[in-house]
């Protein structure tokens, strides 16, 4: 007989509690190794599984198949605790009292035991499953065979890129303005971390579950998520969906104004601009719900610096979403060089024969020009009160230019230092850039023959 089963197992939690070690429910190891058979990986993140269940009904050997199925692609969490129970007293009496009734009264109990309590946790989620054969063994025992369909939500393949759970960005008011652009608070949230997500994917070097993913988990497993909830619950939440870091922050402050200035006597308005963005962030570490990174991140920018975000040179042509996101990206990039310099900073990967080095990173975060000095290894220092780590003592040995780039790698030239004490995986750190000079213009102001100066605005 074949029967196919369509269900949502949220979480089968098994506990068995054993205090002489023998457990005779179900099928033994040796029989479920046998018995289950790894058919495939869905290209969904789902491990198919042929098992055995058995049970004193046909339902209760179904239910036991599950859990072997998700026993054998998720694994099994054992726990156990020791118990020291007992009590002592003394004396004891028996009664009859008018009516014929007995009356047993007993104040000595002697009872002392010792042992060790296991359980164990088996939970998952099963997709579908199918009954592929099932028979009456005996009176008491039913067995079944299904292929069953479990989720797998770990990352799988060879990727050893870091997970990291990007929380939406909170808000502070409930309107931005850019310009001449009006903004939502909520509208704000999405694109800014849109631009975090995008920031950190391009590096190559993080898996990003956004908003999006995070709720289609939370809503498959039946989760109740709340992005307002204490970092400590966040934490929680990015551990279960397998996310190593988990990234959240709050957007003090945002504007692209304009200011104006009309000078009456001279009938002429001047404009200026400014640009303001404040973000608190914080990365934490799932695991152990440590904060690894705490910081804001500061942009101001004025006049110039705002001109050089927009494509047009004429501010009158200015698109201000354009000009929005630019300044956006610009934060957003700041927050991820942060992250990338705490959990992967930028190492030499390899030499080529032609004397160029390598760089492990590449896109958009590295330019043609940038320079970075590398760095050995040498003592870990400890902090003497806590005993966690500080970092290790670096010794500089050498400056690198990059001088081509690629999506994943980097090319550079070393332009001081040795480079036979170069080796691989060694430190990289960029070197702060100046900031180019501008080329100098020609004054408009004219200076008169008779004294004085003309100006721009001067009738003729």
């Amino acid at each position: 007989m074949k029967r196919r089963t369509n269900v949502i197992v949220l979480c089968l939690l098994v506990s068995v509690s054993m205090a002489t070690g023998q457990n005779t429910a179900g099928p033994t190891s040796t029989e479920l190794r046998k018995s289950s058979v790894l058919l495939k990986t869905d290209p969904n993140n789902v491990i198919v599984r042929e098992v055995i269940g058995r049970g004193r009904t046909r339902d209760l050997a179904i239910k036991d198949a599950l859990y072997r199925a998700v026993e054998q692609s998720r694994g099994v969490r054992v726990d156990s605790a020791a118990y020291d129970f007992g009590f002592r007293s003394s004396g004891a009496g028996i009664s009859t009292d008018v009516t014929g009734d007995r009356r047993i009264e007993v104040d000595s109990i002697d009872l002392a035991t010792r042992g060790t309590i296991y359980t164990t946790d088996i939970a998952g989620l099963v997709k579908s499953y199918d009954v592929l054969e099932e028979k009456q063994v005996d009176e008491n025992t039913y067995e079944v065979r299904i292929k069953a369909s479990v989720y797998d939500y770990g990352v799988r393949g060879k990727t050893q890129r870091v997970k990291i759970a990007l929380m939406p960005v909170r808000t502070m008011d409930g309107t931005y303005r850019f310009l001449d652009d009006a903004l939502s608070a909520d509208r704000l949230s999405i694109l800014f971390t849109q631009q975090l997500a995008a920031g950190l994917t391009q590096t190559n070097k993080f898996a990003v579950l956004d908003r999006e993913s995070i709720t289609d988990f939370a809503e498959e497993r039946q989760m109740l998520v709340s992005f307002d909830a204490p970092l400590s619950e966040q934490a929680k939440l990015a551990e279960t969906i397998g996310a190593d870091y988990l990234l959240i922050g709050t957007i003090t402050q945002a504007k692209i104004e304009i200011i104006e200035r009309h000078l009456e006597t001279a009938n002429f308005t001047s404009r200026r601009y400014k640009a303001r963005f404040n973000f608190n962030y914080r990365l934490v570490d799932s695991a152990t719900k440590q904060v690894v990174v705490a910081s804001t991140a500061k942009k101001y920018l004025e006049d110039e610096q705002v001109r050089k975000l927009a494509d047009e040179q004429d501010p009158t042509q200015w698109d201000s979403q354009q000009v929005r996101d630019a300044f956006l990206s610009l934060v957003a990039g700041e927050v991820i060089e942060a992250v990338i310099d705490r959990v992967y900073p930028v190492s030499i990967a390899a030499a080529t024969e032609n004397g160029e080095i390598v760089l492990n990173q590449g896109g958009d975060r590295i330019t043609k020009g940038m320079q970075f000095d590398v760095f050995s290894q040498g003592q870990a220092i400890t902090d003497p009160d806590t005993g966690e780590s500080l970092g290790s003592v670096e010794t500089l040995l050498a400056t690198l230019e990059v001088t081509r780039v690629t999506h994943t790698m980097s090319f550079a030239k070393v332009i001081s230092g040795d480079m036979s004490k170069l080796t691989r995986g060694m430190l990289c750190r960029p070197r702060p850039q100046k900031a180019p000079q501008e080329p100098g213009v020609k004054p408009n102001i004219i200076k008169k023959p008779s004294g004085g100066v003309k100006l721009p605005f001067d009738k003729k």
